[in-house]
């Protein structure tokens, strides 16, 4: 029987990816399209069983600003909901909602999106 010992930035890394996710109520699926791994990898960083690699945190850390954007224009409960929902914006940039922008890395766009919806901006 082995113990696996976590240095204390894997034990931080894996903690922070299960509270982003939990405290924005996103579910292990959705969670895992945004941060483009496979949901088992993503369970496996939440347990600690696996470590996150500096790509990944920087994913995370780019997602983390985008949830926190949204939440100073929308309630926090809304959140899965609008990264789901279709839009014309998405739409535009040929994707169907902010997940699949999210999903394939085009952060920058629904930054933008998010600073628009900031801004108060009417059409």
């Amino acid at each position: 029987m082995s113990t696996k010992v976590r240095k204390e930035g894997e034990k931080e890394s894996a903690q922070t990816t299960e509270t982003l996710r939990t405290d924005y109520e996103l579910s292990l699926p959705i969670f895992a399209r945004m941060t483009g791994v496979p949901e088992a990898t993503l369970a496996s960083w939440e347990e600690g069983t696996d470590q996150l690699d500096s790509a990944a945190l920087a994913r995370i850390e780019r997602i983390a600003g985008i949830l926190h954007g949204l939440t100073r224009v929308m309630h926090l409960s809304f959140i899965p909901t609008w990264l789901e929902q279709p839009n014309d914006a998405c739409k535009e940039l040929g994707a169907r909602a902010p997940l699949d922008l999210i999903e394939r890395g085009d952060y920058a766009e629904v930054e933008g999106m998010v600073f628009y919806l900031e801004s108060g901006a009417p059409n």
